[in-house]
């Protein structure tokens, strides 16, 4: 039906007055408009997610001729909305809506050029233009570069601006899902290689990535190394990645580079229960990214977190997100920050803003300014530092673990000495009660051994564990002995009579529950 036809249907009832039918009219989408009203369609970039005014028109004609549409458009309200580089952003918009997507690509790279100029919207705006040009980057050289070249821009602009449109569009989770779909569906048959490294390598001022697609049955463990100096001079780099800072070490039992400015391991179990496992000929896409600025991770909350390093990454395209995978990472942080107020992490991009998640990862030794980590799956992983940390000054902290080794010290001297005085006495060392007291200062002698040796272990996941599994032992069993002490009491003193059947091999009857009834218990947190 031709959008100026007379009279307008609603369902199955005519409209009792005339007017203007639905239709597409220049790009913009009109509704059903009564004659002589004016119909309202958003302006372009409203499409990009940001309310940017309306498109007027007008509905005239007369009742006896019908409604016409009017051919002209009024604009003035995207007009006055938008400044300059935002009505360049919706053009961009109706050129890609047009099909014109190598010309979209050059002009957002050109506009992105001096990315300070960028607003909050204006970001939010340029998001969706590079969410539009994902699919033809994969395949098209030339939107390839302008596509990966924005993302740099991106990054360079103002940290507040892109903060506020992560929080008003999650502009920078968007970025990220987007660079992770071209990463996975990259033609690299059709890209040059690293002459040194034979990978696919893409470098810029802010980020690099690095694509390479391996064979599932060969797959011994891959370590991806970053060496690009100390954390501040990474941070300020001014020109373009070197590549050749961005190695990829295979081979079964590889380790990360202990002198490097961030690396991460993978090992060959997160191939192993693939499907193509067995066999050589499926090749699975592994990449790998390196973001010297960390503006598209900034927590919510900048008051308490920031980021203290660069941010390093690893994805596989086979992969399922929630697949648990053992990572190890080890970063070098920034010389100004205290490494005891720091945490490993990994961003997790399910989450609306974007957020650091420190309990997925485990922290395995933390010394001369570098930290090392091991992570359960895989994702974009960096340092986590707390602005405000709850932990004491370290002199205080000092001064307490020492009244700690001390008192322990002493009630560990003089429960031995207790002991030393019953053992020399064949009259005390009779009475049921001081063997009960025995065994009490047995089983508190080795509780508070253990808590001074398990200090000594944090970071030795083995050892600590075993550490852990012996104190809630012992603190067991020391209350164990302190309700047998209870019973024997009240034997004694309130039963009284008839109490010879009650305590007839009663230190066998209570030492073997409370010393052995908890041993499974410790076993199973050993091996948990």
């Amino acid at each position: 039906m031709d959008e100026n036809a007379m009279g307008v249907w609603s369902g199955q009832k005519p409209l009792c007055v005339a007017g203007c039918v639905a239709g597409i009219h220049q790009d913009h989408s009109w509704p059903n408009t009564a004659l002589g009203s004016i119909a309202l369609s958003p302006c372009p970039c409203a499409e990009l997610g940001v309310f940017a005014g309306n498109v007027s028109r007008q509905c005239s004609g007369s009742i006896s001729e019908g409604g016409m549409w009017k051919d002209e458009l009024d604009l003035s309200s995207c007009e006055t909305t938008l400044s300059d580089i935002s009505r360049e952003l919706c053009q961009i918009a109706l050129a890609l809506s047009s099909n014109k997507t190598t010309q979209a690509s050059n002009q957002i790279a050109n506009i992105t050029s001096k990315p300070q100029n960028l607003t909050t919207n204006q970001i939010a705006m340029v998001t969706s233009i590079v969410e539009q040009l994902t699919g033809e980057a994969t395949v098209n050289q030339e939107v390839r570069d302008n596509y990966l070249q924005t993302i740099n821009n991106i990054q360079l602009a103002n940290a507040e601006a892109i903060y506020q449109s992560q929080l008003a569009m999650n502009s920078s989770t968007r970025i990220l899902a987007s660079l992770d779909s071209f990463l996975d569906n990259l033609n690299i048959s059709t890209v040059s290689r690293n002459s040194t490294s034979n990978r696919t390598v893409f470098s810029f001022e802010t980020f690099a990535i690095t694509v390479q697609d391996v064979y599932p049955g060969s797959f011994q463990g891959q370590a991806f190394v970053v060496d690009l100096g100390p954390v501040e001079e990474a941070i300020k780099n001014t020109g373009v990645i070197d590549q050749d800072a961005l190695k990829c070490n295979g081979g079964k039992g590889n380790t990360a580079d202990k002198n490097s400015t961030a690396s991460l391991h993978l090992s060959s179990s997160i191939l192993e229960d693939h499907p193509a496992t067995n066999r050589t000929s499926l090749t699975q896409r592994l990449s790998y990214s390196v973001f010297l600025s960390g503006v598209l991770f900034l927590p919510e909350n900048r008051s308490t977190d920031q980021v203290g390093s660069i941010v390093v990454a690893a994805r596989l395209a086979c992969l399922q997100t929630n697949k648990t995978v053992p990572v190890r990472t080890n970063f070098l942080i920034r010389t100004k920050d205290n490494i005891n107020s720091s945490s490993c992490a990994v961003f997790n991009t399910q989450d609306r803003f974007g957020a650091w998640d420190t309990a997925g990862c485990i922290e395995i030794t933390s010394s001369n300014g570098r930290k090392d980590c091991e992570c359960r799956q895989l994702g974009h992983f960096g340092i986590l530092f707390d602005l405000n940390p709850t932990s004491l000054p370290e002199n205080l902290a000092i001064v307490l673990s020492t009244i700690t080794y001390v008192g322990l010290g002493l009630s560990v001297v003089c429960l031995l000495v207790f002991m030393f005085t019953i053992f020399i006495s064949k009259k005390l060392l009779a009475d049921k009660q001081n063997q009960i007291l025995i065994n009490i200062s047995i089983s508190l002698i080795c509780l508070y051994l253990t808590f001074l040796i398990g200090g000594f272990t944090v970071g030795v996941p083995p050892l600590c564990g075993l550490m852990s599994a012996l104190l809630q032992y012992f603190f067991l069993v020391f209350f164990s002995w302190m309700a047998v002490e209870a019973v024997w009491l009240y034997i004694k003193l309130v039963v009284v009579m008839g109490s010879d059947s009650l305590t007839s091999k009663f230190m066998l009857k209570a030492g073997l529950p409370a010393w052995y009834k908890h041993s499974l218990q410790c076993v199973f947190i050993i091996f948990y």
